[in-house]
């Protein structure tokens, strides 16, 4: 129905016409509330508040939530190698390694310039207790790439001794580190 303006008529409005206004106008309140309402539960079936951690993710431990720019850092592998030139001897690691920074070794990888005629075993210690290997196969220059994950802090060392080998010269063995 549409509103009848006196303005427009020329005349004062009739009962009947000011009752057919407010009857319109009460339709149109009645259709704006069930719009609002619907508004209302469509919003209310969005997604909900986003809280770090639980609802949405975290880079590194670092909540994505607030004002400002989130730097991302890639996580750079280092390396340290033991170098045991000649030809191959069951030894004890008497170098040690001190690492720059509290880090944690990640990989290990033992290569070979002349293959052993059988396995040759390489036992990284993490002060004196065995933390990982390498081996190098039978008739093979190079190992499998062993994954590690050691926490090393500081005034921990490392060293690695040939446990097992026949055979072969100038071995290498090389660990990988993340500084934490």
């Amino acid at each position: 129905m549409t509103i009848t303006y006196r303005l427009v008529k020329g005349s004062p409005l009739t009962h009947e016409e000011l009752d057919a206004n407010f009857t319109d106008l009460d339709t149109r309140l009645d259709t704006a509330e069930g719009t609002v309402s619907t508004l209302v539960s469509d919003v209310a079936g969005k997604q909900a508040t986003l809280v770090s951690g639980t609802n949405i993710k975290t880079i590194n431990g670092t909540s994505l939530l607030g004002s400002g720019d989130l730097a991302i850092v890639s996580q750079q592998t280092e390396y340290v190698t033991a170098s045991f030139p000649g030809t191959g001897a069951v030894t004890t690691g008497k170098a040690r390694w001190y690492p720059p920074a509290n880090c944690t070794l990640v990989s290990i990888y033992a290569s070979a310039g002349v293959a052993p005629t059988a396995s040759a075993v390489f036992d990284m210690k993490k002060n004196g207790t065995s933390a990982g290997s390498a081996t190098i196969s039978s008739g093979q220059n190079k190992s499998a790439v062993g994954v590690l994950n050691v926490a090393m802090t500081t005034s921990d060392y490392l060293t690695v001794d040939i446990s097992s080998i026949t055979g072969g010269e100038a071995f290498t063995v090389v660990i990988g580190y993340e500084v934490a």
